[in-house]
């Protein structure tokens, strides 16, 4: 009986090693999937934990490493179910320019994301400001996301404060409290320059929605901008692809001390 030739044998044995090392590999993957899974599992209980308690969400820096960003820090909203034909509106400010948002949410009905640029210094006022108002404001609990950013070298003094207790302020007070709570009203007369392209961004990339209006805190809309944008953009969508395209909005100005009216009929 002849012998096999030494090549068949060193084939056989490859291949066996072949399958072996598949199996390890299968194993392996399969190890790290469940981990993996029970890794998600943890983070989704703690996270809604942390949503029931109103302890800040993730965070995450900028390209550059200069800035700390939170993500919705007082998100109530279920923007899961947000139409994706929508339109976010987004914008930004300084703690002490909060006082404009109840008027912004009052004429704007739609999702607004809004990136507020603070300093340790005012970092837990702001957030006591920020849970305030969820609180007074239904439609800004319902439609308005709240992102924090902040120098990263301020970073390590807020780590001595207590971030996850919520402090209601009476509603009424809201408009004084920032006045009286809020100690830095210019952040460039500290030497911090206002990073408003970063807030721009922020805001935007937290958008659930296809479309986003960009607009100044204190820029107030009519009363229909949101309803009559969503019916322009349904006509345009049969009409045409906008993928690449931008509208350009006008803007009017009014006197000081003067009511400020639903519309522009001019």
């Amino acid at each position: 009986m002849r012998s096999s030739p030494p090549i068949v044998w060193l084939l056989v044995l490859l291949v066996v090693t072949v399958l072996i090392l598949q199996v390890i590999h299968l194993v392996i993957f399969s190890c790290l999937e469940m981990k993996k899974t029970g890794k998600l599992k943890t983070f989704e209980k703690i996270s809604q934990r942390r949503k029931k308690s109103h302890r800040l969400s993730y965070f995450r820096m900028d390209t550059r490493g200069s800035y700390q960003i939170y993500h919705s820090v007082a998100d109530e909203t279920d923007n899961n179910r947000l139409p994706k034909d929508s339109v976010t509106m987004v914008t930004h400010c300084s703690p002490h320019n909060m006082h404009y948002l109840p008027a912004l949410v009052e004429r704007w009905k739609g999702p607004i994301s809004l990136a507020v640029f603070t300093s340790s210094e005012d970092f837990q006022a702001t957030l006591s400001v920020i849970h305030s108002f969820s609180s007074c404001f239904t439609d800004i609990q319902n439609h308005v996301q709240f992102h924090l950013v902040l120098p990263m070298d301020t970073v390590d003094r807020i780590r001595s404060l207590n971030l996850t207790r919520r402090i209601n302020i009476p509603c009424k007070n809201l408009n004084s409290h920032i006045k009286t709570h809020i100690k830095t009203k210019n952040y460039a007369l500290q030497g911090v320059p206002y990073p408003n392209n970063l807030l721009r961004n922020v805001g935007q990339l937290a958008a659930r929605t296809n479309f986003v209006l960009t607009v100044d805190i204190d820029l107030l809309p009519s009363s229909v901008l949101f309803s009559q944008t969503l019916q322009f953009l349904k006509y345009e969508s049969l009409t045409q692809s906008y993928k690449t395209t931008a509208y350009v909005l006008p803007v009017f100005e009014l006197e000081d001390g003067k009511p400020v009216p639903k519309d522009n009929p001019k």
